[in-house]
């Protein structure tokens, strides 16, 4: 596998800092990374220590991996070879500018580990995801919700009508289907002002093609992902979500125990409400990594589908990460979050000395990488940490929190 995980072309105007070096996680999966240039020799040799990641990286001296790699005559001719030997492509997520990078090599979706462009854009709009339900038979699976034309404020104020009136709900959600990581979402609380709240909104998004108007809850997340192979799709593991105190997403929580907050049968029944979807994605040529993130309503116990990430997500590494491990050990934990870091901590050698014994060895404990995100002007970097069960491997991201911070 050549891994090209460049979010440049699909989310350069997300509110992340940092987004060309993110390609650099795919450090930690094996195969072959491929990665922009820069300061990374000692972090590659820890993790060839250890065992963990890829077998082989190619540096390119550009931040835009996908649209220069074609014109870079080294690194198109280095890509055609691997594939004549049977390797596959595989794009963090598939846009206009993955397909051109294909037609440019000569080559086509049967040479890729990703979706095609037309049904990746699918399965990542959530709009699309709850009208596919109904054929599907699986409208159930979703939130009571409306999709509304931006424009259509007659709609909008409806459905919020309607939600903030019949008591079921704890809050209102507004939400743009065509935008990633809570981008264009609102909560509207329950009240009966409401449109003070929900005019700025509409008037924010104006130029959106659809909104959609949801039931919120007070809820535990959590999310399933799914391997769609050539000869069908497999399920791969489910996650439990790692919040802080303000109830923001950090992080996801992968065991071979109990997941916290997170029983057997939501995982089975996460699996069931899934497979139909996927089975269909899969039907119409996706071949690649699937996600799909739910909740459990805390009022009624109710498990609900929210979204589908067409693509690879942040448990794509940690999943990897955690098949290394299990393959050494039993009993398993991997907690993986995005960590700040204090303004002295730039390099991966002042990372190794903050974290001392807590370095990963291969087994246990905290897992550095995405080093290059250290440069930015607030520090920052993502860290797997390992334990016997997810008690342990919280601890250890406890304390190397602190370490790093300092």
């Amino acid at each position: 596998m050549i891994r090209i995980h460049d979010l440049t072309t699909g989310f350069d105007g997300l509110n992340v800092p940092g987004i060309p070096f993110y390609a650099d996680r795919a450090l930690v999966l094996r195969g072959t990374a491929l990665v922009s240039a820069g300061p990374i020799d000692d972090h590659l040799a820890y993790l060839k220590d250890v065992d963990v990641g890829a077998s082989e990286v190619v540096r390119m001296d550009t931040d835009r991996l996908v649209t220069d790699l074609a014109v870079r005559e080294e690194f198109r001719s280095f890509v055609l070879d691997r594939v004549k030997k049977g390797s596959m492509l595989q794009f963090f997520s598939t846009t206009g500018h993955e397909e051109r990078l294909l037609e440019a090599l000569g080559l086509d979706w049967s040479h890729a580990y990703s979706a095609p462009t037309a049904i990746a854009r699918e399965a990542n709009d959530k709009a699309a995801l709850r009208r596919l339900a109904a054929p599907l038979g699986r409208s159930e699976s979703f939130p009571r919700n409306r999709i509304c034309r931006a424009g259509d404020t007659s709609c909008v104020y409806g459905m919020v009508g309607a939600l903030m009136g019949d008591g079921e709900c704890d809050f209102v959600v507004l939400k743009r289907p065509d935008l990633a990581s809570g981008d264009g979402m609102k909560l509207v609380e329950r009240c009966r002002d409401w449109l003070k709240h929900v005019d700025p909104y509409l008037a924010d998004h104006a130029g959106a093609p659809e909104l959609i108007v949801e039931a919120g809850y007070e809820h535990v997340p959590m999310s399933v992902q799914w391997e769609l192979e050539a000869d069908g799709p497999c399920f791969a593991c489910a996650t439990a979500q790692l919040i802080d105190e303000s109830f923001t997403h950090c992080g996801n929580i992968l065991s071979s125990g109990e997941l916290p907050d997170v029983a057997a049968e939501d995982i089975e029944n996460m699996r069931l409400m899934s497979e139909p979807f996927v089975r269909h994605y899969w039907s119409q040529g996706f071949r690649g990594i699937c996600g799909f993130d739910f909740l459990r309503a805390v009022k009624n116990g109710r498990l609900y589908m929210l979204e589908c990430n067409g693509r690879v997500t942040a448990t794509t590494y940690a999943n990897g990460i955690a098949r290394e491990v299990a393959s050494r050990v039993g009993s398993w934990a991997v907690v993986m979050s995005n960590v700040n870091a204090g303004q002295s901590v730039r390099t991966f050698a002042d990372v190794r000395k903050r974290l001392g014994r807590r370095l990963f060895n291969g087994t246990k404990g905290a897992l550095p990488f995405n080093l290059r995100c250290l440069s930015l002007p607030n520090p920052r970097l993502t860290v797997a940490t390992v334990g016997r069960d997810v008690l342990e491997a919280k601890i250890i991201l406890n304390d190397i929190v602190k370490r790093l911070g300092k």
